[in-house]
């Protein structure tokens, strides 16, 4: 599936309210030369989804991504794996999710560092759409394509 997406990065978090509040831990590790990334998703009534993705960047602003739902075990043993590994990182963050429209801005909090990044997912990359005031009013600059703004970086 190819995902298209813009970033922004974010002086702090919007005082907007959000619909939704994920809590989301990445553990990131390569396999066979493949950076893999294997995610734990909180949701607010404490249920937990656990999702293995591997990105491939196509251009700044698309990736071809391979996403499937794993079982907790298959999770567990890939962090348990993470932590024995010489190159593996993790990110901790709250994912704070604001609709407008027919857009879905996912505005994500670190939490292990000063960083707030707003993001939207796109149909196309022509996809016309307006940046909520409570986002703009946050605005520093977009950062699509910038490496030191992915996730991994």
């Amino acid at each position: 599936m190819l995902e298209i997406e813009r970033k922004y990065l974010l002086k702090r978090l919007p005082i907007e309210p959000a619909e939704d509040v994920l809590d989301i831990r990445q553990y990131y590790m390569e396999v066979d030369g493949v950076m893999v990334r294997y995610r734990k998703v909180i949701y607010q009534d404490k249920t937990f989804d656990f999702i293995k993705t591997i990105k491939t960047p196509v251009d700044e602003m698309t990736y071809e991504e391979d996403e499937n739902h794993v079982l907790p075990n298959e999770f567990e043993d890939f962090v348990e794996n993470c932590n024995q590994a010489d190159v593996s990182y993790f990110i901790h963050k709250k994912r704070h999710i604001y609709i407008n429209g027919v857009d879905k801005w996912e505005v994500d909090q670190y939490m292990d560092f000063d960083l707030v990044i707003a993001e939207l997912e796109m149909p196309t990359k022509e996809h016309e759409f307006e940046t909520p005031e409570h986002i703009s009013d946050e605005l520093i600059m977009e950062v699509t394509g910038l490496r030191e703004f992915t996730n991994l970086s």
